[in-house]
C-alpha cells in the first residue's frame, strides 16, 4: 500500500511536532522510500519518490540548505523534512529563504519542518 506525504504527516504531526512549511501542492506525492541524508554529495542516490530527512549534523551553518534541497529535488525527492534543533536553528534565516524559493514549490515537493 502506497502512502502519500499527507498521510505520513497526519500520522506523525503531533508526535514529532512536524509542520508543513512549504509545498502544500506536493502533499499528494506518493512516498516510495525514506532516506536520511546528511551529505550534500550523495543526492545521486535518490531514484525518485523518496522522502528525505536531514538534521544538518554534517554541515556548517545553513547556507548549504538551498543547494542541498535543489539537488535532492532534481533527483526526484518528493519531500524534505528538516529537523530544526541543535544543528539547524529554528530561526535560521536560510531556512526561511528556502521556504520562499518559488523553484522549490514549482518542483512539486513538500518541505516539512520537524521541531525538536
Amino acid at each position: 500500500m502506497a502512502l502519500t506525504l499527507s498521510q505520513l504527516c497526519v500520522n506523525v504531526e503531533k508526535t514529532y511536532q512536524m509542520k508543513l512549511v512549504a509545498g502544500e501542492d506536493g502533499m499528494d506525492n506518493v512516498v516510495r522510500w525514506v532516506h536520511i541524508i546528511e551529505d550534500v554529495e550523495v543526492s545521486h542516490f535518490i531514484n525518485g519518490q523518496e522522502l528525505v530527512f536531514t538534521t544538518g549534523i554534517a554541515q556548517r551553518g545553513v547556507n548549504w540548505l538551498l543547494p542541498y534541497a535543489e539537488q535532492l529535488l532534481s533527483h526526484g525527492a518528493v519531500g524534505l523534512v528538516i529537523n530544526l534543533g541543535p544543528y539547524i536553528e529554528k530561526s535560521a534565516a536560510a531556512a526561511d529563504r528556502l521556504v520562499q524559493q518559488p523553484r522549490l514549490s514549482a518542483a512539486g515537493a513538500a518541505l516539512v519542518g520537524a521541531y525538536h
